[in-house]
C-alpha cells in the first residue's frame, strides 16, 4: 500500500465531515494518476531543426521581396510594364534601323506601331516612319506604301517631305499614284509656297509629273513645265530642272525653246557650292563635305555634257550643222557622252561634205567602242565613208566582213525564234529547274551584249519577286493560322512581357512550395517522438510526400535556373534545326541533280537521235526519252514533297522556339506536379497536427514558428496566384484585341492575294514571251546589219558601175565633141580647097 493510501485509510476511520472531504480530495489525484498512460520521455528540438527553420525564415523573407517586386511590375491591371516594354522595343528598333538591320527593325516595330498603348506616344510617328522605310529597303513595296501613307496622314512637317519622296518612288514600283498630289498640296499649304520646301522634294515631284501616264500629253507637259519652272537656277537641282525643261520642249516639238533651255544649263556655274579642300582628288579618296562637293561636281559635269549632246541634236535638226559640231566638240574624251558625240559628229561632217573628218571621227570611235553595241553601226558608217571617198576595194572588204560576221549570228537567232510555240518553249525552259540559266547564254556571244541587263533578265526579277510575294503570302497565311490556333489556346508566349511576369510568379510559387516542403519535413522530424494513434498515418503521409521530393527539387525557383532550362530547351531546338538545314541542303542537291539530268537529256537528245543508225528503233528511243523524262518528273515530285515536309518541320521548330519562354515555366506538367505535391504536403501537415498537441516547451515554440511560416507561405501563394490570374486576365484582353487585328490582317491578306493573282495573270509565261520578243528584236538588229552590209556591197558595185558609166559617157561625149570639132575643122579645110 502506498503511503498516500495508508493515510487515506486512517482518515476514513474518522467520522467527521472534514475527514471525509479530505479523503475525497486525496482520492481524485490518486485515481487520475492511476488512469494516466505511460509516455516516453519527450526530447527537445535539435539544433539542426532550429537552424533549418531559421534558414527557411530567411528564404521566405527573400521570396516575399521577390513577390512584392513581381506584383509591382506585373500584377497591376493597367500594366505600366507594357508601355515600358514598347518604349524599350522602339529604342532597340531605332538602333537596328540606324545600323542598317532593317529586317530586325521591322520585326520589332510591327507590334510597337499596332499597340493601342503606344498610340499617344510622341515617338509613334518616328516608329511608323522607321517601319515604312525598313519595309521599303526590304522591297516590301505594298506594305511600305501603306505605312508611308499613314505617316503622311499625320501631316507632320518633319516627316511629310521625306514620306512624299518615298511615296513617289513607290508609285513607280506598284503603279499606284493615288494621294501624291494631295500630299504635295498639303506640303505647299504648310510651307506657304513651293520654294520653301526641300529642293529635292520639288524636283522629284516635278519629275513624277513629267512621267505621269494618267494625263493627256499636252496637260502632262504643261504641268511638268510649270513644276520645273518653280525650281530657280541657283537651286541644288536648278541645272537638272533646266535640262528636263528642254527635254519636255523637244517632246512638244518646240525646238527653238528647247535649245534655249539646254543653253541655260550650260550657262549655269559648274560648281554651285563651295568645293571641299581636296576636290582635285578622286571622290573615292574623300570624305565628308569634300566627298559631297566632288560628287556634285561630277554629277553637274555629266549633266552639262548631256545638255551639249542634246543641244547638238536640236541644232542638227534645225539645220545649224556648224553649231552642232561646236557643241559635240566641247565634250571631253573622258566623258560618258563622248562616244555618242563622236558618232553624231561624224554625221555632221558627212552633212557638211567633210568625209575625211567624218572617217577620222568614226575610226576613233571604233577604237573606243570596239566591243559595244554601237560598234556594228559605226563599222557600217566607216564602210559607207570609204565608199564616199571612192575607196571601193576597202569599202567592199568592210561590208563583206560585216555580212560574213553577222549572218551566222542572225541565222542562229532565227533558229531560236522559229521553234514551235516559242513562248511556251522558253517559258518552260526558264521556269522548270533552270533557275541559274541566263537567257543570253542561248544567244551567240556577239549578240549577248544587246540584251545584257534588260529583257529576260528584268523579267526574271519580276517573276522572282512574284514568286517571293506568293511565298510571302503563303507564309503569312500560315502565320495567321498559327496565330489563330495560339489565340484559341490563349498561349502567353504571344505576349513576352506577360510571359515574363508569369515566369516570375511561377518562380515564386516553386520557391514557396519547396520552402513549405522543407518546413513540413522539419515539423515531421520534430514530432516523430510523440506517441499516439496518428503515428502510422504520419509515416504514410511522409512517404507519399517524399516520393515527390526529387521531382520538386528540379523545379526552377530562381532566374538562373529558369535561364538554364531555357538554354537547354533552345539547344534541343537548335539541334533539330541543324538537322532540318542539312535536309534542306540535300534537297537542294537533289534539285540540282534533277535539273542537270533534265538539261543533259534536252541538250543531248539530238546527238542520240543522230547516232541512231536503225531508223526502225526511233520509236523505241522516243519511248525511252519519255520514260526518262517521266522518271525525272516523278523524282521532282518526291523532292517537292520532301521540301514541303521540311518547311512544315521548320515552321514547327519556329513555333517551338517561340514557345520556349512558356515551356520554361513548366506548363501543365509542372502545374500538375505542384498540385500533387501540395496535396501530399496537406496530408502530412494534417497528420502532424494530430500529434503536435503533445509537444511542450521549446518543441511547441518551434512548432508555432513553423505554423506561422506555413501560414505566411499560404498567403504568399495566394498572392502569386493572384498575379498569375491578373496576367491571364490581361492576356485575355490582349487576345481579344489581337483577334480583331487578326481579322483585319486576314482581310488585308485577301486583298494582297487578289493583287498578286492579278499580277500573276498578267505575267503568265512572261519569261518565255519576253525571251522570245527579246530574241526577235535582237534578230531584227542583226538582220538589219546584214541587210545594210549586203546593200552596201551593192551600193559599191552600183557606184563603181555608175562611175564607169559616167566615165564612158564622158568619153563618148568628149569623142563626139572632138569628132564634131574635127568635122568642123575639116569642113573649113575642104571649103578652102574648093
Amino acid at each position: 500500500m502506498t503511503p498516500a493510501r495508508a493515510r487515506t485509510a486512517r482518515l476514513l476511520r474518522w467520522p467527521s465531515p472534514l475527514a471525509l472531504l479530505l479523503a475525497l480530495l486525496l482520492a481524485v489525484p490518486a485515481r487520475a494518476a492511476a488512469e494516466e498512460p505511460q509516455r516516453p520521455p519527450q526530447r527537445g528540438p535539435s539544433a539542426e531543426d532550429e537552424l533549418g527553420v531559421e534558414r527557411i525564415e530567411a528564404q521566405v523573407k527573400a521570396i516575399a521581396d521577390r513577390l512584392a517586386l513581381t506584383e509591382r511590375e506585373y500584377g497591376s491591371a493597367e500594366d505600366p510594364s507594357e508601355l515600358l516594354e514598347l518604349r524599350r522595343r522602339f529604342a532597340e528598333a531605332e538602333t537596328q534601323y540606324l545600323l542598317g538591320e532593317y529586317g530586325n527593325a521591322a520585326a520589332l516595330l510591327y507590334d510597337v506601331c499596332a499597340s493601342p498603348a503606344f498610340f499617344n506616344e510622341e515617338s509613334r510617328p518616328d516608329a511608323l516612319y522607321y517601319l515604312a522605310d525598313s519595309l521599303f529597303r526590304q522591297a516590301s513595296w505594298i506594305e511600305s506604301r501603306r505605312y508611308f501613307h499613314e505617316v503622311a496622314q499625320l501631316r507632320l512637317p518633319r516627316l511629310l517631305q521625306d514620306s512624299l519622296l518615298r511615296l513617289i518612288e513607290l508609285s513607280d514600283k506598284v503603279g499606284d499614284q493615288q494621294g501624291i498630289e494631295e500630299i504635295f498640296a498639303a506640303l505647299v499649304q504648310q510651307a506657304g509656297s513651293a520654294d520653301k520646301l526641300k529642293a529635292e522634294v520639288v524636283y522629284v515631284h516635278a519629275k513624277w509629273m513629267a512621267r505621269r501616264n494618267d494625263l493627256g500629253e499636252d496637260e502632262r507637259i504643261a504641268r511638268a513645265l510649270a513644276a520645273f519652272s518653280a525650281i530657280p537656277n541657283n537651286s541644288e537641282f536648278g541645272a537638272q530642272a533646266r535640262y528636263f525643261e528642254g527635254a519636255l520642249l523637244v517632246q512638244r516639238g518646240a525646238l527653238a525653246d528647247a535649245a534655249l533651255a539646254f543653253a541655260r544649263v550650260l550657262a549655269l556655274p559648274q560648281v554651285q557650292r563651295a568645293p571641299g579642300p581636296a576636290e582635285s582628288k578622286a571622290p573615292a579618296g574623300l570624305s565628308g563635305e569634300a566627298a559631297v562637293a566632288a560628287a556634285r561636281a561630277q554629277k553637274l559635269s555629266k549633266l552639262r555634257d548631256l545638255a551639249r549632246l542634246a543641244l547638238g541634236r536640236v541644232l542638227f535638226e534645225q539645220g545649224d550643222i556648224s553649231g552642232a559640231v561646236d557643241r559635240y566638240q566641247e565634250i571631253d574624251r573622258d566623258s560618258e557622252s563622248f562616244h555618242d558625240a563622236l558618232y553624231e559628229l561624224s554625221a555632221c561632217w558627212q552633212k557638211l561634205g567633210e568625209f575625211e573628218k567624218a572617217l577620222r571621227s568614226t575610226d576613233l570611235l571604233l577604237l573606243l567602242v570596239e566591243e559595244s553595241t554601237i560598234a556594228p553601226e559605226a563599222r557600217l558608217q566607216q564602210a559607207g565613208l570609204e565608199l564616199k571617198l571612192k575607196r571601193y576595194a576597202k569599202a567592199i572588204t568592210q561590208y563583206e566582213q560585216i555580212a560574213a560576221e553577222y549572218r551566222p549570228v542572225h541565222q542562229r537567232i532565227q533558229q531560236l525564234t522559229e521553234v514551235p510555240d516559242p513562248v511556251a518553249y522558253y517559258n518552260e525552259l526558264l521556269e522548270r529547274g533552270e533557275r541559274t540559266l541566263d537567257t543570253t547564254q542561248l544567244l551567240p556571244e556577239v549578240a549577248r551584249k544587246f540584251v545584257a541587263g534588260r529583257d529576260a533578265g528584268k523579267a526574271r526579277e519580276i517573276i522572282l519577286e512574284l514568286v517571293a510575294g506568293r511565298q510571302g503570302l503563303e507564309e503569312s497565311r500560315e502565320l495567321l493560322k498559327r496565330l489563330d490556333r495560339a489565340l484559341k489556346a490563349g498561349k502567353l508566349e504571344l505576349f513576352p512581357t506577360l510571359q515574363e511576369g508569369n515566369v516570375r510568379a511561377v518562380e515564386v510559387e516553386n520557391a514557396l512550395i519547396r520552402a513549405e516542403g522543407s518546413l513540413t519535413g522539419i515539423e515531421s522530424h520534430l514530432i516523430e517522438g510523440v506517441g499516439g494513434p496518428g503515428g502510422a498515418q504520419l509515416l504514410q503521409a511522409r512517404a507519399a510526400r517524399a516520393a515527390f521530393d526529387d521531382k520538386v527539387a528540379q523545379l526552377p525557383d530562381t532566374a538562373a535556373a529558369f535561364e538554364e532550362r531555357r538554354r537547354q530547351s533552345l539547344a534541343k531546338v537548335a539541334e533539330l534545326d541543324k538537322q532540318a538545314f542539312r535536309l534542306g541542303v540535300e534537297i537542294d542537291s537533289f534539285n540540282a541533280q534533277l535539273a542537270a539530268a533534265e538539261k543533259w537529256q534536252r541538250d543531248s537528245a539530238a546527238q542520240r537521235a543522230q547516232t541512231l543508225k536503225d531508223a526502225a528503233r526511233k520509236p523505241e528511243l522516243d519511248q525511252a526519252e519519255r520514260e526518262f523524262a517521266r522518271r525525272i518528273e516523278s523524282d521532282r515530285g518526291v523532292v517537292h514533297e520532301l521540301e514541303l515536309e521540311r518547311q512544315t518541320i521548320r515552321r514547327a521548330l519556329e513555333a517551338s522556339r517561340g514557345a520556349v519562354a512558356g515551356a520554361v515555366a513548366g506548363g501543365a506538367a509542372d502545374e500538375r506536379l505542384r498540385g500533387e505535391y501540395l496535396k501530399a504536403l496537406g496530408a502530412e501537415e494534417a497528420a502532424s497536427k494530430i500529434l503536435a498537441a503533445g509537444l511542450a516547451g521549446p518543441s511547441r515554440a518551434l512548432e508555432a514558428r513553423i505554423q506561422g511560416l506555413v501560414a505566411q507561405i499560404n498567403l504568399m501563394r495566394r498572392r502569386a496566384a493572384a498575379v498569375r490570374s491578373s496576367i491571364r486576365d490581361r492576356a485575355a484582353q490582349k487576345l481579344s484585341a489581337l483577334r480583331a487585328r487578326l481579322q483585319i490582317e486576314a482581310e488585308s491578306l485577301a486583298g494582297y492575294d487578289k493583287q498578286v493573282g492579278s499580277m500573276e495573270g498578267g505575267t503568265k509565261q512572261l519569261l518565255g514571251r519576253i525571251a522570245y520578243e527579246s530574241f526577235a528584236r535582237v534578230g531584227r538588229i542583226f538582220y538589219d546589219l546584214v541587210l545594210k552590209a549586203d546593200v552596201g556591197v551593192i551600193d559599191v558595185a552600183w557606184t563603181q558601175k555608175r562611175e564607169r558609166t559616167d566615165s564612158i559617157t564622158a568619153l563618148e561625149e568628149k569623142k563626139q565633141r572632138q569628132l564634131k570639132d574635127l568635122a568642123e575643122e575639116f569642113g573649113e579645110v575642104l571649103k578652102e580647097v574648093e
